[in-house]
């Protein structure tokens, strides 16, 4: 129920006589039923109690649906103007299910979106209303530049949302690019607005071209400057040192917003064969976590701050660059140049290294066929490093899944392909080996446990002085908690977890933490969105196999996981991010050649490294698993 009555309110709500009741009143009664139609019901309540209350939301739905069957065109603009605010979304989608939309006439549709309140975001979401009042519809979106927001909402939806929401069709696609235009030159841009502008691929509803994707960067830039004149650019940095003082392999520090790690150059010096030098990048510099490889550097929306989950973009064609996100990449580009550096004055090519992975350890070490790969020369200028870099990502690619796929390298079927690599599609050699959260049992399981907004961890009386508590979990870390301590209508939360032994409620009340492999399980999904499988002993495949068969959980069995899979995506191209940095394009078409800063050249290179360095961690991994696990069935 979005507000209003208690649920517990309804054992002394009368059935009151149809004259009598208020539009306010028809839509409680509806939220009431709806209540007991998704089961919720007090504790104290017998079974008996229970059965009388649903029966009593019965009859007070019936009214409901008498009230909004009464309304008419000379009645419905004064009856909206008496909705309480909490209840105007929850009226729109009465407006619907009662379909209003076959008696209410275009003109007063067109006259009731002219009132103070009109949420435009809940109409839309409703195809039969859009279809009935298009044209009016359509002039309430071109005279109000808020209405821009939601059509960026239209544009990023996809098939996979919860809500769409839906464009009249008399609304054309140059009228809403003359809209962004007006926007756009406006005193009223929102800088999120005009950088998803800039990033929009043409379409037939979006027929975006490039003089006002420009216009839509420019302005962006000038808001962007604009809010740094105010002071509210953050400032962070990073900094690498290769001390020869040092006598650990390394020590790392803080201060005034700028990390500084220094790394022992007697370490680096003694670990100069090639393999050492591969495996710096994994315990030295952590571009993986080395208990699962998975890659560190990518992005996961969860993790951002609650002001930057707030402004930027909530989109899937949006990657989520937040400043954690960028800091940690910059320090992953310092450590690659440093250490480049290093190798260079010990007279070792970092490339070198790279092509003796993948053309004589695979080899040596795990049978794999021959692999043919080269890298740009030393002496190479900048712009073809680049370009053949990129070329060398692809060819690399392209031999894995092959061998992946057949258990051979078919160069001559190779040189004939001119598909580019899908980088969630990469086969692994490894059968099931991710595990991820699946369907909105694990999204519900998820915010109870863990986020900052759940109503099981706003509870005044339960963490007041709790120290560095952030979720329900913590939450139960640090103090005692009982059923007592919570509304009845917050028990079927409870319940939820309770019934997944998550938590165990004692004789008395008191709730504790329950199962702990299915605690760390979902712990490791929330903060990294995925699980390597085959790094888990028996006890956690026996949780996995559970819950995969109860639809909590799905199996991937690609190479890259889906989050590692998104970051070079979001590196490489821009076929899936709108913001993505498009690399491979760059220098697969020649655009690089316009790039007279050889700065930035220098830079892509270094983020060219770094997605060939990650492929080799989770190529290495995936064969390193492949014997593991044949050496487990052997025994």
């Amino acid at each position: 129920m979005c507000c209003g009555l208690g649920l517990d309110q309804i054992e002394t709500l009368t059935i009151p006589v149809f004259e009598s009741i208020t539009i306010n009143d028809a839509i409680e009664y509806c939220e009431i039923y709806k209540y007991f139609q998704d089961g919720a019901r007090a504790k104290k309540w017998t079974d008996e109690d229970y059965d009388c209350y649903a029966e009593k939301s019965k009859k007070l739905m019936g009214l409901a649906k008498k009230y909004f069957n009464s309304l008419t065109d000379s009645d419905i603009i004064k009856e909206y103007n008496t909705i309480e605010l909490y209840y105007l979304s929850a009226f729109w989608e009465l407006f619907n299910s009662n379909k209003l939309y076959e008696r209410i006439s275009k003109d007063s549709f067109g006259n009731l979106l002219e009132c103070e309140h009109i949420p435009l975001a809940n109409i839309l979401e409703h195809k039969s209303i859009v279809g009935k009042y298009g044209e009016q519809l359509k002039g309430y979106i071109l005279k109000d530049f808020s209405c821009v927001g939601l059509l960026i909402r239209h544009y990023e939806q996809n098939d996979t949302d919860n809500k769409n929401i839906y464009l009249p069709d008399e609304l054309t696609g140059c009228e809403i690019v003359d809209l962004f235009d007006n926007y756009l030159e406006s005193n009223q841009v929102n800088a999120n607005h005009a950088k998803a502008i800039f990033h929009m691929k043409h379409t037939t509803r979006f027929p975006v071209d490039d003089g006002l994707r420009l216009k839509a960067k420019r302005r962006y830039d000038k808001e962007f400057e604009d809010a740094k004149a105010y002071g509210f650019s953050t400032q962070y940095g990073a900094a690498v040192s290769i001390s020869k003082e040092l006598t650990t392999e390394r020590v790392a520090s803080f201060n005034g917003g700028t990390i500084h790690i220094a790394y022992s150059y007697q370490w680096l010096s003694e670990t100069l064969d090639y393999p050492s030098i591969l495996n710096n990048f994994i315990y030295i510099f952590e571009y993986v976590d080395y208990q699962q490889m998975r890659c560190n550097l990518v992005s996961i929306k969860k993790l951002g701050g609650i002001m930057e989950r707030a402004f930027k973009p909530d989109s899937r064609q949006y990657y989520p660059d937040y400043l954690g996100f960028l800091h940690i990449n910059g320090l992953a580009d310092i450590q690659m140049k440093a250490y480049c550096s290093f190798l260079s004055e010990k007279g070792i090519r970092f490339e070198d290294v790279i092509i003796w992975f993948f053309t004589e350890y695979l080899q040596k070490e795990f049978d794999c066929p021959e692999i043919r790969l080269s890298l740009p020369s030393a002496d190479s200028a900048m712009l073809q490093k680049c370009e053949g870099i990129c070329t060398a990502i692809e060819i690399a690619v392209k031999q894995f899944v092959s061998y992946a796929e057949t258990g051979e390298i078919d160069f001559e079927k190779l040189m004939i392909s001119s598909g580019s690599p899908t980088y969630d599609q990469i086969p692994s050699l490894v059968d099931k080996k991710y595990i991820y959260g699946n369907g909105n049992e694990y999204e519900r399981i998820d915010f109870l446990l863990f986020s900052d907004q759940c109503p099981l961890y706003f509870v005044s009386k339960v963490n007041k002085g709790a120290e560095k508590c952030n979720c329900f979990i913590d939450l139960l870390l640090q103090k005692k908690v009982k059923t007592a301590d919570y509304r009845d209508e917050y028990l079927n939360y409870i319940n939820i977890l309770a019934d997944l032994r998550l938590i165990v409620i004692s004789k008395s009340g008191e709730i504790e933490l329950g199962n702990q492999i299915k605690l760390s399980v979902l712990r490791e999904l929330h903060f990294h969105d995925v699980i390597s499988r085959w790094h888990y002993p028996d006890s956690t495949q026996a949780v996995f196999k559970e819950w995969i068969e109860r639809g909590l959980l799905i199996e991937g069995s690609t190479l890259l996981s889906r989050p590692e899979a998104d970051y070079l995506s979001y590196l490489l191209n821009r076929e899936k991010f709108c913001n993505g940095l498009d690399l491979r394009n760059k220098y697969a078409h020649g655009i690089g050649q316009l790039i007279t800063d050889e700065r930035e050249h220098e830079q892509n290179y270094i983020e060219l490294l770094k997605v060939m360095m990650i492929l080799v961690i989770k190529i290495n991994e995936d064969f390193c698993l492949q014997y593991a696990l044949k050496e487990s069935k052997s025994q």
